[in-house]
């Protein structure tokens, strides 16, 4: 491995630890005597000042270090957590994700803010009268007094594919002091290595030495002195035998334990540190799901292919290669989800940060964080999160006098819900602010000329002109949400992604935002049928029957466009008006009868041909005008499909 894909490496953990360090901080705010919150932030800013340096980032090793200088105080209980040390913390936790991009240091707002973050924290450090303290932090790697430290090392298969330089490694921890290695032999089928250190160093500072080979180590800290200077511990050593040591360097007696220490190293055990998520390219699960789709898609084919030359004898083993290929295409699936609290850490710290700047109190709740999307969902579902939250905080809570003078408490709400339904994941946007004025977002609606002013809306055809591009109740734009994005960006992306936004609010309670997606977006089960040549797909979750009509009953209500379905009349789509262009029905035709939010709505087929498990594929430019379509899928014989979208199928009906 190339020094520079260490240093990638390095940016990466560094961003992981940044992202940990903002949760502590905005925790600690709230708890702020919570004592393993300060040890994490302290931990995370001692960690990147030790290593940042190794690779070249030296203004990360020193800003961090005076950062740990304040954290060191307030686990001696000599200062106290405040605003103003939480602010600078977040601050300088920003300022660092921009050192990281900015490895030569060269961007002058960087080199301006480093200077301005430097100045406060001397500043924050002169007021608590403890200089003569800084010094002693400057220094405290010095004990006065040596110990002996002992470092199991169980080196992995693993550290090889890593090409980690153990020579450089050990060299790192060797200069810390005096050290003996020996050669334990704990089990037969693996190499242990067991070395003791003196040194007047202390744990923190071995870690940091030993910090790309940690996970393969056990440290244990044996005495509070120089036990190679100790007669009585060569002595002791010779009485121990329950132990076998291979000779390691030069030929004098190896230096082992004390016999009153023995106890202790009899129970060290091979421990190897187990964790339950691992770190994967995204690149390589791209790869992944590529080989999925494909191989979905020609399960797929299979399927079809039998079906028409119907093979029996086949019929087996397409039913299981059938079943592998979902519990291969689910567990592909799973490996992309990520827990939506990831991305509800920015959320809080917006929050936090547009709350003040506005003089609003506003707390941040979430709720079932813990629910999974697809990676790729996560990272487009951010800014349309991002601009509902900055919405509800700019136009949505209220100042506290107002809430105070409404009987409510000062305090406002902007909560973050995301939960399961079926196979889909709803998230919502809560806030318990003043809600939206339905008289006021339709009077702006015809004065735009949005909306004809003898039209009668219903109450969610009225919430839904707010994402009508250029439309704004704002009196005036705000350095907050007035910037250039409107809420129809937002349903846009959201679109996109083959979900739907809605919005219900009540005046004076509140406004609530929901997001509806599907939990998988690359992979669907559909059904499939045709009209006349051309293939189409619609999600077989929306279908919900399948009736026969003639051709004539069609055209006579083709004027009318709606047909009968249970004592009803529902409206019904001819596709083939826009994709055929003629007449030529055939002999009878097949409805599909599909609903979305209760409504149902018919499309005319020629023929219906079955389920079918359709890998989407982004559409070609010459259909990106038709926004019904949302994909394609490759069938069995190298036809495309065309993947319908039912909730831009009922909005072109509605608009018709």
């Amino acid at each position: 491995m190339e020094l520079s894909e260490f240093k990638q490496k390095f940016v990466e953990d560094s961003s992981l630890l940044l992202n940990s360090l903002e949760a502590d901080l905005m925790a600690l705010e709230k708890e702020p005597e919570n004592n393993e919150l300060i040890e994490n932030i302290f931990r995370v800013m001692h960690t990147l000042k030790g290593v940042s340096s190794m690779y070249g980032y030296e203004n990360i090793g020193e800003l961090t270090h005076k950062i740990e200088n304040i954290y060191e105080l307030i686990r001696d209980k000599k200062l106290k957590v405040n605003k103003e040390i939480l602010d600078l913390t977040l601050v300088s936790c920003d300022h660092i994700k921009q050192l990281l991009d900015d490895p030569n240091f060269s961007v002058q707002q960087n080199i301006d803010n480093h200077e301005k973050i430097e100045s406060k924290i001397i500043k924050i450090l002169s007021k608590s009268g403890v200089k003569t303290h800084l010094k002693k932090i400057k220094s405290r790697k010095v004990t006065g007094g040596k110990s002996t430290f002992n470092i199991l090392f169980y080196p992995r298969e693993s550290i090889l594919k890593r090409n980690i330089n153990l020579i450089e490694q050990f060299r790192e921890l060797f200069i810390l002091g005096e050290h003996k290695i020996i050669n334990p032999r704990f089990n037969e089928f693996e190499e242990n290595w067991s070395i003791f250190l003196v040194t007047e160093k202390n744990m923190e500072d071995i870690e940091d030495a030993l910090f790309f080979i940690l996970d393969e180590c056990k440290i244990l800290k044996i005495a509070d002195f120089d036990i190679f200077n100790e007669t009585e511990f060569v002595k002791k050593t010779k009485e121990i035998n329950s132990l076998s040591f291979k000779q390691y360097e030069d030929d004098e007696d190896l230096i082992e334990t004390f016999a009153e220490k023995k106890s202790e190293i009899d129970k060290i055990k091979i421990t190897k540190q187990n964790t339950g998520r691992i770190s994967v390219d995204t690149d390589k699960l791209d790869k992944l799901m590529y080989l999925v789709s494909e191989l979905i898609t020609t399960n797929s084919q299979l399927n079809l292919l039998s079906k028409q030359n119907a093979h029996s004898e086949l019929k087996e083993y397409l039913d299981k290669i059938n079943t592998l290929s979902n519990e291969f295409r689910n567990n592909a699936l799973e490996l992309r989800l990520v827990p939506i609290s990831d991305m509800a850490l920015r959320f809080q710290r917006l929050v936090r940060d547009l709350s003040t700047h506005l003089g609003k109190q506003i707390e941040f709740v979430t709720q079932g964080t813990n629910t999974e999307l697809d990676k790729n969902t996560i990272d487009l579902l951010q800014e349309p999160l991002m601009h509902i939250i900055r919405n509800c905080i700019d136009h949505g809570i209220q100042m506290p006098e107002e809430r105070k003078t409404l009987g409510k408490d000062t305090k406002g709400i902007i909560k973050l819900v995301a939960f399961h339904s079926g196979n889909n994941v709803f998230i919502q946007i809560q806030d318990d602010g003043k809600g939206i004025n339905h008289e006021e977002i339709l009077e702006k609606a015809i004065q735009k000329g949005f909306v004809d002013k003898d039209r009668t809306l219903s109450e969610k055809e009225v919430l839904d002109l707010i994402f009508l591009p250029g439309f704004s109740t704002a009196q005036n734009l705000t350095e907050v949400s007035g910037r250039g994005v409107g809420l129809d960006v937002v349903k846009r992306n959201i679109t996109e992604l083959r979900g739907e936004i809605i919005v219900q609010s009540e005046l004076g309670l509140g406004t609530i935002f929901t997001i509806k997606l599907q939990q998988s977006l690359a992979i669907m089960d559909t059904m499939l049928f045709s009209i006349n040549e051309t293939f189409f797909l619609i999600p077989l979750e929306n279908v919900e029957v399948i009736t026969v009509h003639n051709p004539k009953y069609i055209l006579e209500r083709e004027r009318a466009k709606t047909i009968a379905y249970n004592n009803n009349l529902i409206p019904f789509l001819d596709l083939r008006k826009t994709f055929i262009k003629d007449n030529n029905y055939p002999e009878k035709l097949e409805t599909i009868i599909i609903t979305k939010n209760e409504k149902l709505l018919a499309i005319v087929a020629d023929k219906i041909i079955g389920e079918h498990q359709a890998v989407l594929k982004n559409i070609g430019k010459e259909y990106k005008e038709l926004e019904f379509l949302s994909g394609a899928s490759i069938l069995a014989d190298g036809n495309i499909a065309l993947m319908l979208d039912p909730g831009m199928l009922f909005d072109r009906i509605k608009s018709e």
